[in-house]
C-alpha cells in the first residue's frame, strides 16, 4: 500500500505534449511513444536526483543514455513504418483497445477507430456493423488485438472482411532485469504486426 512508504509522487508526465481521450481526459499511455517514454526518463532521473544528490551524476547520466536509445529507436522504428519501406507497412488501424494513440502519433499512423473504447466493455451490434462499414470502405487489410485479449469479436469481423487479424501489445509487463531491451523487443514487435500480409518490406 502506498501510504505504508510516504515519500514524494513524481510525475512522469511532466513538459510532455499529451494527448486527449474522447472524454477530454488525458490519455495516460505515454510510453507508447519512445520518444515520450525517453522525456519520462528524464523526469523521473530528475526527481531521484534530487531524493538522492549523492548520486545525482549517475541518475542524469543513465537517463541521458536511456533516452538516447529511445530516440534511436523510434527513429529506426519510423524509417521503417514510414521511410522507404512503408509501402510494405498497415498505416490505419482499427485497434482492440483504446491505447495506442501516442503509438500512432510517434509513427504517423492513422488511428480509425477501437472496438473496446474502454476494458471490459464489450463492443453493440451497431459498434460492429459500423467497423465492418468502415474497414470495406477503407480497404482496411488489418486490425489489432491486444495481446492476451479475447480474439471473438476481431474474429467476427474478420470473417465479414476478409481483414487479418494481429496482436498488438501495449508493454504493460516486462523483464526487469533486461534493461530497455524488454520495450525494444516488445515495440519492434508491434511495428512488425503492421507488415501488410504477402509483404516483403
Amino acid at each position: 500500500m502506498l501510504a505504508a512508504y510516504p515519500g514524494t509522487v513524481v510525475d512522469c508526465s511532466a513538459g510532455i505534449p499529451l494527448l486527449t481521450m474522447e472524454d477530454g481526459e488525458p490519455d495516460p499511455h505515454i510510453w507508447m511513444d519512445p520518444a515520450r517514454a525517453g522525456q519520462m526518463a528524464q523526469n523521473i532521473a530528475k526527481a531521484l536526483a534530487e531524493a538522492d544528490p549523492d548520486h545525482a551524476e549517475l541518475y542524469r547520466k543513465n537517463a541521458t543514455d536511456v533516452m538516447a536509445q529511445l530516440y534511436a529507436l523510434r527513429d529506426e522504428l519510423y524509417d521503417r513504418v514510414s521511410g522507404s519501406g512503408a509501402d510494405g507497412y498497415c498505416h490505419q488501424l482499427i485497434t482492440f483497445h483504446d491505447g495506442f494513440a501516442y503509438f500512432a502519433d510517434s509513427f504517423d499512423l492513422i488511428l480509425l477507430c477501437s472496438i473496446e473504447e474502454e476494458p471490459g466493455s464489450e463492443a453493440s451490434a451497431q459498434d460492429i456493423a459500423e467497423i465492418i462499414d468502415l474497414i470495406r470502405t477503407e480497404q482496411v487489410p488489418l486490425i489489432f488485438i491486444e495481446t492476451n485479449s479475447s480474439h471473438a469479436t476481431a474474429d467476427a469481423i474478420a470473417r465479414e472482411t476478409g481483414a487479418a487479424v494481429r496482436e498488438l501489445t501495449l508493454i504493460m509487463n516486462g523483464d526487469i532485469n533486461a534493461g530497455l531491451s524488454s520495450y525494444e523487443d516488445a515495440m519492434r514487435a508491434n511495428i512488425e504486426a503492421l507488415r501488410l500480409p504477402g509483404g516483403d518490406a
